[in-house]
Order: structure tokens, then sequence, then C-alpha cells
């Protein structure tokens, strides 16, 4: 069957449906799951009315290409909305940018932009690297955090380590393989010592990225320079300390 005529049935039975007092969520429900009809998201995202869709704005089972194209006015509908469902929306723009975000932008200034959201953006529009500056120097308005980068596709060990002070997701880091070791740190216990290599600009608290033991560890760390009683915050990294060493202690949790 033609495009064209599975757009039509489908819309048939969406309006017969709804005619005989069938909510569009079950309805939704039903064609998103159902084999027999076998939709695809181009066309669930023509058969509902935009209301509809803007309350799903969730599900993956739509094609916000074919949204946006089939609803010039969208930008201007989804004003009705709280500032988060608005950015929730926006985001999923084909024609979305960074520009939005600036702080002097009127016309976007209220709404709410999410981190997870932005991060999907910029690689869905397959955005330059080059905005790394912008959220350097705080261009960007909403609490966005310069990690937001971290799973850019071209991200690479190089561009890491010229921004190694900021906050990048660590985790991510390491687990894509984009860190350098540089640092040797020497991990003492209670009962023993080991020498690890690690990226000097990563934290204490990612210590157990590049030791098994903590990262199986059900007890509270503590983290302390030898011959120093004051506790260290888990946040300091590791070219903050003052020796390349760091005693562990390990209490119960509560």
């Amino acid at each position: 069957m033609e495009y064209s005529e599975q757009l039509k049935e489908a819309q048939k039975l969406v309006d017969n449906n709804a005619r005989n007092g069938v909510s569009y969520d079950s309805i939704f429900n039903k064609l998103s799951m159902s084999r027999k009809h076998n939709c695809s998201k181009s066309i669930l995202s023509s058969i509902f009315p935009l209301d509809f869709i803007c309350q799903r704005y969730y599900s993956t089972q739509l094609d916000w290409i074919t949204i946006y194209n089939n609803n010039p006015n969208i930008i201007e509908f989804i004003k009705q909305f709280d500032k988060k469902k608005q950015a929730h929306i926006l985001v999923k723009s084909p024609n979305f940018n960074l520009g939005w975000l600036c702080k002097e932008n009127d016309e976007y200034k209220d709404v709410e932009w999410e981190y997870a959201d932005i991060s999907g953006a910029i690689n869905r529009c397959n955005i330059s690297l080059d905005c790394i500056e912008g959220f350097k120097t705080g261009k960007y308005a909403g609490k966005l955090s310069f990690n937001i980068l971290t799973l850019h596709p071209r991200l690479d060990i190089e561009t890491v380590t010229k921004y190694k002070d900021e906050e990048w997701d660590l985790e991510i880091l390491y687990t894509s393989g984009i860190y350098t070791n540089d640092f040797e740190l020497l991990v003492c216990m209670p009962d023993k010592s080991i020498l690890l290599v690690v990226p000097s600009y990563f934290k204490l608290n990612s210590l157990y990225l590049f030791y098994d033991y903590l990262n199986t560890c059900d007890k509270l760390i503590s983290y302390y320079e030898p011959g120093n009683e004051t506790e260290l915050n888990s946040c300091t990294r590791f070219c903050e300390l003052k020796t390349k060493s760091i005693f562990l202690l390990f209490s119960e949790k509560n």
C-alpha cells in the first residue's frame, strides 16, 4: 500500500474511533503497538491533533520533522504550555539552533531549557563543536552545565585537554575513552597501597573508574592527604592535591 493510502486509512481509523468515544490515548497506544496497522512514526505524527501530539512530546513513536513540517505554526501554538514543555518541544525542531539560548534572545528568554534536551539537539542537528566557547563564556541562558558537550560526536582528547578545568561528565569521558592518563597517584588504604595512573583533571570521586575495588565497595569513602586530618572534598581534582598521594578511610553506611 502506498504511503498516501496508508495515511488516509489511518486517519479514517482515528476519526471513526474518536467519534465513537475512544480516547486519543487509547487509539495512539493501539496503533503504535499494532503490527496489523503497521503505522510508521511519520503516519502516527500526522493523524492526531497537534494539541494531543504536544501532550505526548516524550514519546519515542513520533517523528518531529514530520510534525514541524505539518504544523508551521507550532512554535506559536506551544506558547500556551508551561516553559519546560515549550523547551522539550522546541529542541525537537529540525531548525533548532543555539541562538535560541542566547541571553539576549527575547523570544525564548523565559524558556526553561534542560541539559539532556540540549545535548541531544546538539548531536541531532550536527551543531559544530565550535559552540564550546559559548558555553565557556556563559553566552547561553539557563542552568546549562558545560558538560552538555560531553556527548558531542566529535569531542576528542585534544578538546577535553584544552578545556580540562571545565565540568565534564567524567564517567562518560572515561567510558568513551576521551581522556589521557598523565598523573601518577599513590592510593593509600589501611591495609595496602597501590599506584595508579589517572587523568590529572579527574576528581577524587571518579577514582572508582580506575580501581575496581572501589566500584564494588559498599562503604562510605573519605579522602585525606597523608599527614592532614582535614577531609578533602570529593570533587577535588587530582592535580589539586599538594602531594601525589591520597589516603582513603572507609566507614559503614548508616
